[in-house]
């Protein structure tokens, strides 16, 4: 009977032991700004503010409850020059130090964001999480794709641990999900276009007329 107990109270402490070591997961995403307003489609001149995210996926132990933030690091890429000229970031204000790489973002080396925060980190009890922005200006037509590095170990998140108040957030983000900006003609230039088109048509017309 006693060996029972023993054996029941072992498992008992494995499956506690278990649950206080499950990971919990997060991602990192890149979401596209127009001011406030979410937005993937653009003008010509527009300024595209560009976002990166940690979005807890935890479950029960949502919004990074039971951890501290301590850092945060990542590489981004651009499929077309657009960003080449992006400004310097501006990170989470819990971060004490930031750094933004001068490689271009669609080559080379690409763009690494990383920053630090203080000793014991920020309490982060939301998601999703901003953790930095920039802006660049719209310069290029068609689409230009916001993506992180291929190699999933570049992109990390620090953290510290309170207690044993839930699962211990996992490190390396389960997904990493780029963002697309669709550059557009300004309105009044599709409108030139559209008076062009029409003056060429009537044009036309009274030619065929003429004959």
């Amino acid at each position: 009977m006693k060996t029972m107990n023993r054996m029941l109270m072992g498992i008992a402490v494995l499956a506690i032991t278990v649950v206080s070591t499950v990971q919990a997961g997060f991602n990192f995403e890149i979401r596209t700004f127009n001011g406030a307003v979410a937005q993937s489609t653009f003008n010509l001149g527009d300024t595209v503010t560009v976002r990166l995210f940690a979005v807890d996926i935890a479950g029960p132990n949502a919004d990074f409850a039971t951890q501290n933030i301590t850092n945060f690091n990542t590489r981004l890429f651009a499929s077309t020059t657009d960003l080449d000229p992006a400004t310097v970031p501006t990170y989470n204000a819990g971060f004490n130090a930031g750094s933004f790489t001068s490689g271009a973002f669609n080559g080379g080396t690409g763009r690494i964001l990383s920053a630090n925060a203080g000793v014991g980190g920020f309490s982060a009890n939301l998601s999703p999480l901003q953790l930095a922005e920039f802006t660049y200006g719209v310069n290029v037509l068609g689409q230009t794709t916001i993506s992180f590095d291929a190699n999933p170990a570049i992109s990390t998140l620090g953290y510290q641990t309170l207690g044993d108040a839930g699962p211990t957030l996992s490190s390396s983000p389960g997904q990493l999900s780029g963002a697309t900006v669709t550059a557009v003609p300004e309105p009044t230039t599709i409108a030139l276009l559209g008076l062009v088109a029409a003056g060429f048509g009537v044009r036309q017309l009274r030619r065929k007329k003429a004959k």
